[in-house]
């Protein structure tokens, strides 16, 4: 019975009915907790259908079932690449060279990231669609005997539960559907224009409607998970292509709802290297770097100093950086910090707003 379940919803996934795969491998997630070509399944069509954030949790399990998933692997690095996390969707490609040093899709992703021209974010991502695409993964035809056994067990046991818990994980997915925050109707706006583009003018990126749509709905996803950084740096996206005044004035109106992180909720960090690519990316963004104090001016409301970035080994300087220190901490010449704070920049990084700061133990 398990075989033949998976089997169907394999062969719907092969006939390009990816919503149909869903709806048949979701609910049926109880009696499949341990199967992790089950997963890679669900995820790869939630995949097809744009559904990152649902593919990217179905893979996290497929992985801890089976770190050295190849198809895993590749499939969570193109999910990565589309956040705009290309340094962690680089660590992916890697880990699929070291267990399988002839692989090619992974030889083939390296070489496009190694001829991009600017930082592997989701402008990349959006540039190179069709030749990513052609990496993602494909899954096998058949369900192994000894999982199919292993499959019917579980199944056994899971019809003598309450179907209570079933119920409850279908509820809980519905729920997610319907989540909401302030700020919400701004973007919700933006997507029904029709009017997405405006030719004249001198833009730094040019998209096409069909980018600036999937655009919109990569910064809605990610607004209403919480992760203000990248809708920060996606919004900056759209105010410096040719997309139209009316989505630009849109995406400046959701700005005024990200939410101003601490150190407790702080997420999706940008290190030096990324910024230093393209600034005008991140402005208004938030970061978290370490580094040496140097320079420390002493103001009546404030403190100011240049931060040695990433320098707080002593080892490796990655630039320098004015910090804005606008409450009262003790400074010396040469002491260790991280700082978590706001970055201001444009053609070049210009300084940073500190938030909070730390010193760090020697």
């Amino acid at each position: 019975m398990a075989a033949n379940f998976l089997n169907r919803a394999l062969t719907l996934y092969q006939k390009k009915r990816y919503r149909q795969t869903i709806n048949l491998l979701e609910p049926q997630i109880v009696h499949h907790r341990d199967d992790e070509q089950y997963y890679l399944l669900l995820a790869l069509a939630c995949f097809r259908v744009a559904e990152y954030h649902n593919a990217d949790s179905y893979l996290r399990r497929s992985l801890q079932l089976d770190p050295n998933n190849i198809s895993a692997l590749q499939l969570s690095s193109l999910i990565l690449l589309y956040e705009g996390r290309g340094e962690e969707a680089l660590s992916k490609w890697l880990a699929v060279l070291d267990i399988n040093p002839s692989n090619r899709s992974a030889r083939r992703a390296l070489a496009l990231a190694r001829a991009a021209q600017g930082p592997l974010d989701t402008t990349f991502y959006l540039l190179h669609k069709r030749q990513l695409n052609t990496l993602i993964p494909t899954i096998g035809k058949t369900i192994h005997i000894r999982r199919l056994v292993y499959l019917l067990i579980t199944l056994s046991i899971a019809l003598l539960c309450s179907g209570g818990v079933l119920l409850g994980i279908v509820l809980i997915n519905r729920i997610n559907g319907f989540t909401t925050r302030n700020g919400i109707e701004e973007l919700r706006a933006a997507q029904r224009e029709t009017e997405l583009t405006q030719q004249s003018g001198s833009y730094r990126i040019r998209y096409s409607d069909s980018e600036i749509t999937t655009l919109l709905r990569v910064i809605e996803r990610n607004f209403l998970d919480s992760r203000d950084n990248l809708v920060c740096r996606d919004i900056n996206h759209l105010l410096h292509s040719n997309a139209h005044r009316t989505i630009k004035s849109k995406m400046r109106l959701l700005s005024d709802h990200l939410h101003t992180p601490t150190y407790v909720d702080f997420r999706d960090n940008f290190d030096w290297q990324s910024v230093a690519q393209a600034p005008w990316l991140y402005h208004g963004c938030h970061i978290l770097w370490q580094g040496r104090v140097s320079n420390i001016v002493n103001q009546e409301n404030s403190i100011s100093f240049d931060m040695l970035v990433d320098y707080q080994q002593e080892t490796v300087l990655s630039g320098i950086v004015l910090v804005e220190v606008p409450f009262e901490i003790a400074l010396s010449e040469g002491i260790a910090v991280e700082v978590l704070g706001l970055l201001h920049s444009d053609e070049e990084i210009e300084q940073i707003a500190a938030l909070s700061m730390r010193v760090l133990v020697p």
